[in-house]
């Protein structure tokens, strides 16, 4: 079963397309953003996150 949802970063304001795919064994990890390097979401479980970038926010300094 695969879940799609758009989410923003809370630092810089990029846009990705999150996709959840269910995996039969447990995966951990965490997802930075791809402009700032805020941490995005962290997981351990079967669920695993996929995320691709569809607007680039602004980035801090």
């Amino acid at each position: 079963m695969i879940t799609a949802s758009i989410v923003t970063c809370r630092v810089c304001q990029s846009v990705y397309e999150r996709r959840t795919v269910w995996i039969s064994s447990r995966d951990s990890g965490e997802k930075r953003c791809d402009v700032c390097g805020a941490l995005m979401e962290i997981w351990n479980g079967p669920k695993l996150p996929i995320y691709q970038l569809v607007k680039r926010g602004k980035r801090e300094s």
